[in-house]
């Protein structure tokens, strides 16, 4: 079997285990916001494919890189005498951490990412030279990645250039390259692993083709998956009726229907997500926190989901429920906590809630059903908890305090107003036409809109 290694490389506490679990889908190592967290170096396979697996080494974090300069700078053979030297692993803590992240390089790497804090403009990180300095006496070939940026998808560019010129004398460093343990997506890994092949001649270069192809595979699989599982949510819901009991039913039926009709959203909603997160290998705490996530990522920068304004989409939807206005205001209805809560129903207010649904005329009896409209703002809002997922990061980070969910929202806006004539045909059709054939058409427009908002974000990447 062709294994290819790489070593994670950094100052301490810039972030490397929290890189590891989010690669990995694992809570391997220990993360605390304190310097030498990691003590020995510790692999981790990554992906296997063909004959070829690929390890990730999780590092101490060097330290103490004035003085160690320093003193490398003395010897002749200054990694040789640096390896020999018998460090107090408490007394000279530092040094002896950064002695077992540079024995991991020389020993087992093919490959080095070397992790910067890009929270900190490259001329105020000035460890990172003199631990760049060190890296090219050991000769591995590196990629410089970026640590919360802080930025998902939106503006990054100028950051990897800024680091280029910084880093541009040190011949040991190929390419730099953006990627936020807090926040990435995993279109982002794709470009990560084909930026690692570039580091490669050889079997080595020819083994980590495969292994990035298979890397994509799986991740590609699991976008696909959740596709289909946010299309067929939208089938459901687009199908969904209630039926009154009457041809003329009282105020009192009709907001029992509503909330009927609601309450069925609301549950298919929560169904959804929870299958989207496990897919996703998040469990326990860490699907809480995708939860959580999701909130505050539609909810942010989101106007049109403001109360106040008493009805989210405008003007009165022809066809839609009359005579409940005044019930609504004094009370509204209440669909109990969840993901629904203040992202749909929650924040309808006001008359909104007869904006969300019409009247609907089947055979004898009227029936409740959801209109075109509030489909269109629920497609909005299901792409944009499916983003919040997909740049999921097991870590802590200052995601909340980010203005991504604006970005993300002002894309998805236009990315599906140039494709309403497509949503608006499946709407027309799923008055009178089954879930699952609906559902077939939304997967292909679904995925076609998310490819092509995951696509502009991230440029590189291949979908």
């Amino acid at each position: 079997m062709t294994t290819v290694t790489l070593s994670l490389i950094s100052h301490t506490n810039v972030g490397k285990t929290t890189l590891v679990r989010t690669l990995t889908r694992r809570d391997v190592g220990e993360v605390f916001d304190q310097a030498h967290v990691t003590e020995v170096s510790e692999a981790y396979s990554l992906v296997k494919s063909a004959g070829s697996e690929l390890f990730m080494w999780d590092t101490p974090g060097l330290g103490d890189t004035v003085r160690l300069v320093r003193r490398l700078k003395k010897s002749d053979n200054p990694i040789g005498w640096f390896m020999h030297q018998v460090w107090d692993r408490t007394l000279d803590r530092p040094l002896w951490c950064s002695q077992e992240a540079l024995r991991n390089v020389r020993e087992d790497a093919d490959g080095v990412l070397y992790i910067v804090n890009a929270a900190e403009a490259p001329q105020d990180a000035g460890y990172v030279a003199l631990e760049l300095e060190i890296l090219a006496w050991i000769g591995r070939p590196t990629l410089v990645v970026l640590n919360q940026t802080g930025r998902a998808g939106h503006g990054s560019e100028r950051l990897e250039e800024e680091w280029r010129e910084y880093l541009d004398k040190h011949d040991i460093v190929r390419d730099v390259l953006s990627l936020d343990a807090f926040g990435r997506c995993w279109v982002q890994e794709d470009v990560l692993f084909h930026r690692v092949v570039s580091l490669f001649d050889g079997e080595t270069k020819r083994a980590m083709v495969e292994l990035a192809r298979a890397w994509h595979e799986s991740n590609h699989d699991i976008f696909l998956r959740s596709m289909e599982l946010i299309s067929n949510e939208l089938a459901s819901t687009a199908t969904d009726r209630e039926q009154l009991p009457a041809v003329f039913p009282s105020t009192a039926q009709k907001e029992e229907a509503m909330e009927t009709l609601g309450k069925r959203l609301q549950a298919r909603e929560e169904l959804l997500w929870d299958a989207v997160i496990a897919a996703h290998g998040l469990d326990g705490k860490h699907a809480l926190e995708a939860k959580q996530r999701i909130d505050a990522f539609v909810v942010t920068g989101e106007e049109t989901l403001s109360p106040k304004k008493g009805a989210i989409f405008g003007s009165m939807v022809s066809g839609a429920i009359g005579g409940l206005t005044a019930d609504i205001m004094a009370g509204g209805l209440s669909f109990g906590g969840g993901l629904l809560a203040g992202t749909i129903l929650g924040a309808l207010g006001g008359a909104g809630l007869s904006h969300a649904m019409r009247l609907l005329k089947t055979g004898e009896e009227p029936a409740v059903s959801w209109s075109h409209e509030f489909l269109d703002g629920l497609v909005e809002r299901l792409i944009l908890r499916y983003l919040a997922i997909a740049h999921f990061g097991r870590g802590r980070g200052r995601f909340e305090e980010d203005d991504a969910p604006a970005g993300w929202t002002q894309a998805v806006r236009a990315t599906l107003t140039a494709r309403k004539p497509h949503f608006a045909s499946i709407w027309s059709e799923a008055e009178a036409g089954s879930s699952q054939r609906i559902g077939q058409g939304l997967n292909k427009g679904l995925t076609k809109a998310v490819a092509s908002i995951l696509s502009h974000a991230y440029p590189e990447s291949t979908l």
